[in-house]
């Protein structure tokens, strides 16, 4: 099945193929290509975070838009993929997919993005149960909401 392969999570924000493009491109042109393997990629998308979240700072917010996207980009496993993870690696996933839903719901909401804000926030919520901790679980539920 094609869309087995296919990476959904970009796409969820990213509707027209020419943002996606855009994005992608951006993040060559800064040297920001998605690395290949699940610990590299995990790494890369915590980098973007931390990079959004300082543009965020500087009320940046388009920078900060694009880092978020890159991290999701970074860390959209097709379907496939995810089927091939194990419990610990799904975790692992769950557990920074979440700040960068919750960074981006606040980006979008500075940017007056209040339909792409809901969509960050209800992809949150749809996978903060993933997490083991309860206050984990709690804490990203209040952030989201």
């Amino acid at each position: 099945n094609r869309d087995m392969l296919r990476e959904h999570w970009l796409r969820y924000f990213c509707e027209v193929d020419a943002e996606r493009k855009q994005l992608l491109q951006w993040l060559r042109e800064e040297g920001l290509t998605r690395p290949s393997g699940f610990e590299a990629r995990l790494s890369h998308a915590e980098r973007l975070r931390q990079l959004g979240n300082e543009w965020y700072r500087k009320q940046d917010y388009r920078r900060a838009l694009h880092c978020g996207l890159g991290a999701i980009h970074t860390i959209d496993f097709s379907p496939q993929e995810q089927l091939s993870m194990d419990e610990k690696q799904r975790l692992s996933l769950a557990s920074l997919l979440l700040p960068i839903l919750s960074n981006l719901s606040q980006v979008f909401l500075n940017r007056g993005d209040i339909s792409s804000t809901i969509k960050a926030s209800s992809l949150g919520l749809r996978h903060v149960d993933k997490l083991k901790n309860p206050e984990e679980v709690d804490g990203f539920k209040a952030k989201l909401r």
